[in-house]
């Protein structure tokens, strides 16, 4: 550092300066320690050092030099905003959230810190916050292409897609060159179901940063929602080659390469991905599935509800249209059959879009629907056929309804293994003599199983145990087709059992 060794620490900061704005860090960085080792208590020199450290992924030691700096220039906002920044960087949103908020104190209208404490209330999931710290973002620098782009995300995750989509294209405008507003945009799109935007809007980010791997990822959701699976893997794979520590990535991939039979490279995808996110039971779930471990008992309610809700839109096209779907059809056949001319106070359970709601309305005197996923809900509303719907785990819902005279559940068991608790709570929740009708994918050893299309099979004798357990009578079995699977039928069973006090009239 001769350059610097003849200077005073006035020259010395400023030369230190001069080397950081150039991008030249190096040299920036051992001024400001050159500095401090003459003169330890200069904040300045303490507080851009630490921002050095952030900028090369330093980010413990970016906290601890802000800190010092802050210690002796509490009244710096700039300094806060920047240990904000370090504290973001490494994983303390919420002490981020503080930091961003005392420079916001310290300069009420410093824009940078508004944007900034939006996208750290963005990342908690406080969205109605975010989005306020973003206007007045705006309001302050109206220009603020980062500002409207962050608006756009937290509106999305708002629930409110017109207006996101408006913000980023606000954001475009102000800064044609910006990906993130188009990597935005583009999930805004998709949302909408806009998908051919949403795809212009991705391949735009990556034009602009070809290094993009959000937005790798995010095209390869919105092309496996296009029914373009070649594509899509190829995306989640330039996702996960640029950021090999993408656990959603490597998720996607796995799911991707699952629905293409690809079975061996979709389980090396999900280990990646649970590797990197051991706390991930959905993967874990399907992981377990194509590996052939029969231990989960269930399917996990957030599988479920992620699931459903991606595909409420397609859902009753695509079972009717391409899977031939006909259990409604079967059940109403069946309970017909048991108990003609009889009607009900029925409890659909998993009533999706409303499939075997429209069938047994006919028969219903009064109808009850229940669905985890409230994309599915919202369809089954549009209907308008059911009395009530609610959102909500079906053990827990029957825990707290009525009594009904029948309970359906059809093509709803693939998603329970374990059945005791269902027919623990069924049995609480029919009235004397009432019915409990669903479906079955079938399984000839023993028990259950969790097969590799991530479905669950049950055997006969296993719900024949269940039935003299809780005291159902058996009064219907009828084998059916449940639906395809790609050119094959899948084999399973109607069940209509019927509620008796009496042990002597179960099987």
């Amino acid at each position: 550092m001769a350059d610097a060794s003849v200077m005073n620490i006035p020259q010395a900061f400023a030369l230190a300066r001069q080397h950081h704005r150039a991008g030249q860090l190096a040299e920036a960085e051992a001024i400001y320690r050159e500095i401090l080792a003459a003169d330890p208590s200069h904040a300045d020199a303490l507080h851009l050092l630490g921002v050095l450290a952030g900028q090369t992924g330093r980010n413990e030691a970016a906290v601890d030099f802000i800190r010092r700096a802050i210690a002796l220039r509490p009244d710096h906002p700039e300094a806060h905003k920047n240990l904000g920044v370090a504290l973001k960087n490494s994983g303390q949103i919420a002490e981020s959230i503080t930091a961003y908020r005392q420079a916001i104190v310290l300069k009420p209208d410093y824009a940078e810190a508004h944007k900034n404490l939006g996208s750290a209330l963005y990342q908690l999931r406080k969205f109605g916050e975010a989005i306020a710290a973003c206007r007045q973002a705006i309001a302050l620098r109206p220009d603020f292409a980062e500002a409207h782009s962050n608006l756009g995300a937290a509106l999305r995750e708002n629930g409110q897609p017109d207006e996101a989509i408006a913000a980023c294209r606000c954001a475009i405008a102000l800064k044609p060159n910006h990906p993130d507003a188009y990597n935005n945009l583009g999930i805004a799109l998709h949302d909408k179901g806009e998908n051919d935007e949403a795809i212009a809007a991705y391949r735009t980010a990556l034009q602009i940063r070809p290094g993009f791997a959000a937005a790798f990822n995010n095209l390869g959701i919105v092309l496996t929602a296009k029914g373009r699976p070649d594509e899509a893997i190829a995306a989640y794979q330039r996702a996960v080659a640029l950021k090999p520590d993408y656990a959603d990535a490597f998720g996607n991939l796995g799911y991707a390469l699952k629905a293409q039979g690809r079975n061996g490279e979709a389980i090396a995808a999900y280990r990646n991905a649970i590797a990197l996110k051991p706390d991930s039971p959905d993967w874990q779930h399907v992981l377990a599935a194509l590996s052939g471990d029969h231990s989960p008992t269930t399917t996990p309610c957030s599988y479920i509800r992620t699931l459903f809700d991606s595909y409420a839109g397609e859902f009753d096209d695509h079972l009717l249209s391409q899977l031939h779907y006909q259990v409604p059809e079967h059940l109403l056949r069946a309970v017909l059959s048991v108990a003609p001319g009889r009607r009900f106070d029925v409890l659909d359970l998993g009533c999706g879009t409303g499939l075997c709601g429209v069938h047994f309305r006919t028969i219903a005197k009064d109808m009850t629907g229940v669905d985890l996923s409230p994309a599915m809900i919202a369809k089954a509303s549009e209907r308008g056929i059911y009395d009530r719907l609610i959102t909500a785990d079906i053990t827990e819902a029957m825990r707290e309804a009525d009594a009904f005279d029948l309970i359906l559940a059809g093509d709803f068991f693939i998603y329970v293994g374990d059945l005791a608790n269902v027919f623990a709570a069924a049995a609480r929740t029919l009235r004397g003599g009432g019915l409990f009708a669903f479906s079955l994918e079938r399984h000839d050893g023993e028990g259950f199983i969790l097969h590799p299309k991530v479905r669950f099979a049950h055997s006969l004798a296993y719900v024949r145990e269940l039935s003299h357990t809780h005291r159902f009578e058996e009064l219907l079995v009828r084998e059916i087709t449940l639906r395809k699977s790609g050119p094959d039928d899948v084999a399973g069973w109607v069940v209509v059992l019927r509620q008796t006090s009496d042990p002597s009239a179960c099987p």
